[in-house]
């Protein structure tokens, strides 16, 4: 029989509004779901939610949607995201993981996403990257 596991990350980062100059604002995006133990995380999707903090834009909004490993390229992740801000604006973020091989640690950890109004226009670009402070912090207490 195959079990479950917690699927949990934290992705870390800053977001910039459309039409926005400068660095940006903090963002982070928790997600998290159950998946398979002994089937490997390649070419599968798995359903998630969450919550996406993003400075000026919105606080703590509930996420859900999916995140889908790439059968061929295992660090790469893609993330299809839905969520309604505030002011019941319906969006969805899209993210995904690089597929190349140069800078291989930052294309593993990095994450570049678009946050999409209803009729498709960006309203903010991410880039979020995994946050490993909390798991290994956690290992270490």
């Amino acid at each position: 029989m195959i079990g479950l596991e917690p699927f949990r990350q934290t992705l870390v980062g800053r977001h910039r509004m459309e039409g926005a100059r400068g660095a940006g604002d903090p963002a982070t995006l928790t997600v998290w779901s159950t998946r398979p133990v002994l089937v490997p995380g390649l070419g599968r999707s798995i359903a998630v939610q969450g919550e996406l903090s993003a400075g000026g834009l919105c606080d703590r909004c509930p996420v859900q949607g999916r995140v889908t490993f790439d059968r061929w390229a295992p660090l790469a992740v893609s993330y299809d995201l839905e969520l309604s801000l505030a002011d019941g604006t319906a969006c969805r973020l899209h993210g995904r993981r690089r597929r190349d091989l140069a800078g291989l640690l930052a294309a593993a950890s990095t994450v570049r996403a678009d946050l999409l109004d209803a009729g498709g226009r960006r309203l903010s670009e991410f880039e979020l990257r995994l946050d490993y402070r909390k798991a290994i912090a956690e290992k270490l207490w």
